[in-house]
């Protein structure tokens, strides 16, 4: 026979953390990895010496040109990682919150038998 015993269900993770700490932890964060990638700018501007020189030769119109295009050349990877990090983030949260669900379900069966 199986003893009948009181199972109180977990309660389930709640954030103690209101949307302003929330903003405030995140900005918080966001400017470490800025002051800690800060120092580290002027590395990724190098580049190779020829094309340094060769660019540098160019009009000033032609140096905008080459400005524009490596931008428009680095936005669709940085967009894309967006993306997929973020769907990452929201594809976790909502598992960890069906597995939350599921384990309050579980104790609550148990709990009526």
């Amino acid at each position: 026979m199986i003893h009948r015993s009181v199972v109180q269900a977990p309660s389930p993770a709640k954030s103690h953390m209101t949307g302003r700490k929330k903003t405030r932890k995140h900005l918080s964060t966001l400017f470490l990895l800025v002051m800690l990638a800060g120092p580290a700018l002027p590395a990724f501007a190098q580049g190779c010496a020829m094309c340094y020189v060769t660019a540098k030769a160019t009009p000033k119109d032609a140096q905008r040109a080459l400005n524009r295009a490596i931008l428009v050349m680095i936005i669709p990877p940085i967009a894309a990682m967006t993306i997929g990090v973020g769907a990452a983030f929201r594809y976790g949260k909502r598992r960890d919150q069906e597995k939350d669900g599921n384990e309050v379900n579980h104790w609550k069966t148990l709990q009526s038998k």
